[in-house]
C-alpha cells in the first residue's frame, strides 16, 4: 500500500510540475500569413519527343522576419493555353521594370502571375 501511495504522489507531482512549468506555447506549427514571396524556380519542358510541353513555377513565401514558410510553398503549373500568354509576357518589357536581366525576367513573370490571378500578396522587390 505504501508503494501505491508513493507512486501516486510521484504521478501527482509530475502532473502538477508540468502545469507549473508549461510556457503556453503551441507545439504544432501555426498558420502564419505570408508577408512576402519570391519566385524560387521556373521549369520549362519543350514537349520534344513524347513529353508534354509545360511550365511549372515554384514560389516561396516568407513571414515578416524573412523566414521561409515551407508549408506554404506553391507550385504553379500552367495550362497549355496559358503557356503562350506567359511566354509572350516574359519576352516583352513591362511597365516599371528595372535592374539586371534576371530581375527584369522575374518582374515580367510577376506581372503575368498577378494579371492572371495566379498569385496575390505582392511585395515589390
Amino acid at each position: 500500500m505504501k508503494l501505491f501511495r508513493s507512486l501516486a504522489l510521484v504521478v501527482l507531482a509530475t502532473l502538477l510540475a508540468s502545469s507549473v512549468y508549461a510556457d503556453g506555447t503551441v507545439t504544432t506549427p501555426a498558420n502564419v500569413a505570408p508577408a512576402s514571396w519570391k519566385i524560387a524556380s521556373v521549369a520549362m519542358s519543350t514537349g520534344s519527343g513524347n513529353d508534354t510541353a509545360g511550365v511549372a513555377i515554384i514560389v516561396y513565401y516568407f513571414d515578416g522576419s524573412g523566414n521561409l514558410l515551407p508549408n506554404q510553398t506553391q507550385t504553379i503549373s500552367l495550362t497549355s493555353a496559358e503557356i503562350t500568354s506567359f511566354l509572350t509576357t516574359i519576352e516583352s518589357p513591362v511597365a516599371g521594370e528595372s535592374g539586371s536581366v534576371v530581375k527584369k525576367y522575374r518582374q515580367r513573370m510577376t506581372s503575368w502571375l498577378v494579371a492572371n490571378g495566379k498569385i496575390t500578396n505582392v511585395t515589390p522587390e
